[in-house]
């Protein structure tokens, strides 16, 4: 869900948190007495920096950080900054709960590599998204969050894989197809399922070409054509019912599928 409050002596400030993943930004100015040192980090996590800066992890040597790269961090590890842009260090941060790499303490196994403009873009999209709308899915923002993670990492080793990719797609189809109005987890779906939420995106997406949220909405989409073709239902009402948290929502989905707004589609289908 959409929240805000600061961590590490307000520097650092979470703006979206579900149990699985937390979306972070962080903002230390050079003066600040955070920048050199800020601690051990909260979270396994992945940062897209926005300012060049220095950093020295203590088994390493000292890399640049800067908007062309992502950065990887263990839960508890420490580093250190050198100065390099006079706005300080600016980035926003991805992270993810333990359980999402079965149990692997240190599942980061390097500190940084390249990040292409699409991954750097679609976690843009993603901030803006939670900054901008009040009604952003926790199911979507897991699923971004996992999905780049994937464009972006391997986690440590992947543990047995006793089903295939399709057949993982598969039962996840199946779960959503008779559950498409339910508003649940990606956790709560990846254990359905069986497997982890990081394969769960994976395959679905590798098998189907969709993401789970995505697949999601346009069952959704489709099921709202029949309730539309009621000249007095409420708009309001079929948004809720098919699962969407605001008219809104429902409309701008709609207009993107349908290349016209719900209220359009009724009246032509009337007409």
């Amino acid at each position: 869900m959409a929240v805000r409050y600061p961590l590490k002596d307000t520097v650092d400030e979470v703006i979206y948190e579900t149990p699985l993943v937390t979306v972070g930004r962080f903002r230390c100015p050079i003066g600040h007495h955070l920048f050199e040192d800020s601690g051990p980090v909260s979270h396994h996590c992945f940062v897209f920096p926005r300012e060049p800066v220095y950093i020295h992890h203590e088994a390493s040597s000292e890399f640049l950080a800067d908007p062309s790269v992502v950065t990887f961090y263990n839960q508890g590890a420490r580093f250190r900054r050198r100065r390099l842009s006079p706005q300080g260090d600016r980035g926003e941060w991805f992270g993810l709960a333990p359980r999402v790499f079965a149990g692997h303490s240190e599942p980061f196994r390097f500190y940084h590599r390249p990040s292409s403009l699409g991954a750097y873009a679609l976690q843009r999209k993603l901030v803006e998204a939670i900054e901008s709308d009040g009604g952003v899915d926790d199911l979507l923002v897991e699923e971004t969050v996992l999905r780049l993670l994937d464009q972006l990492s391997s986690p440590g080793a992947a543990p047995p894989q006793p089903v295939t990719g399709a057949e993982v797609a598969a039962a996840a189809r199946e779960i959503l197809a008779l559950r498409f109005r339910d508003c649940f987890s990606l956790e709560t779906l990846a254990a359905a399922v069986g497997v982890s939420v990081f394969r769960l995106c994976r395959d679905m997406k590798r098998h189907t070409g969709m993401t789970l949220h995505g697949y999601r909405t346009q069952l959704r989409l489709r099921a709202a054509l029949e309730p539309l073709s009621q000249p007095k239902a409420d708009l309001l009402q079929i948004a809720l019912d098919l699962g969407f948290s605001t008219h809104s929502h429902f409309t701008e989905s709609f207009r993107r599928a349908y290349g016209m707004p719900p209220s359009a589609f009724r009246a032509a289908r009337i007409r």
